[in-house]
């Protein structure tokens, strides 16, 4: 995966540059998604991946079903990844996009594990406080993880803070062995 986002990059970048030179990101993040979208249906992915159909095929299939909701700078970006042969890069572009975004936004996602479903007012506190050590908003996503033995563990784009139970237990079992 790691391998995937390092050769997206550059295509993410270069869209977020795109994007923020003609001030339109929502757009540009909706169209993205869009081409993601189209690429994942299995009928689409086979007839763009037919070797039997050339590159120029699989480009004018993806403009002529992305053409009403795309600019001609978001389609002449969907020919680029199709010359050179990443268009199964879209979702880390996806990805990477939306990071960008949020950064530039002064927003940031965070994901948050924890072994029992935190109530309204947990979500408050940690929000609040991880907005105070992050220096910007941040958009929660909760999931349940019973393997966490208790507590949290929350991971933003370079940050990981594991609280578990889990992870005290290994540390504990690391010093033990030493």
């Amino acid at each position: 995966m790691s391998e995937t986002i390092t050769i997206a990059r550059p295509y993410a970048t270069a869209a977020f540059d795109q994007a923020t030179q003609e001030d339109a990101l929502e757009s540009w993040e909706s169209a993205l998604q869009l081409m993601s979208s189209v690429l994942a249906d299995p009928t689409v992915s086979r007839l763009v991946n037919d070797p039997k159909k050339g590159r120029e095929d699989a480009k004018k299939l993806l403009i002529n079903i992305c053409h009403e909701n795309t600019s001609i700078s978001q389609q002449n970006f969907l020919k680029i990844l199709a010359d050179n042969q990443r268009l199964n890069l879209l979702n880390e572009i996806v990805q990477l996009f939306g990071e960008m975004s949020a950064e530039l936004k002064k927003r940031i996602s965070v994901q948050v594990n924890s072994a029992y479903k935190l109530s309204d007012e947990q979500i408050t506190k940690l929000s609040s406080s991880l907005e105070k050590r992050l220096g910007c908003a941040v958009d929660i996503q909760m999931s349940i993880d019973k393997t966490l033995m208790g507590s949290v563990l929350i991971r933003t784009q370079d940050t990981v803070i594991d609280h578990s139970v889990r992870s005290q237990l290994k540390q504990l079992s690391y010093a033990l062995h030493q």
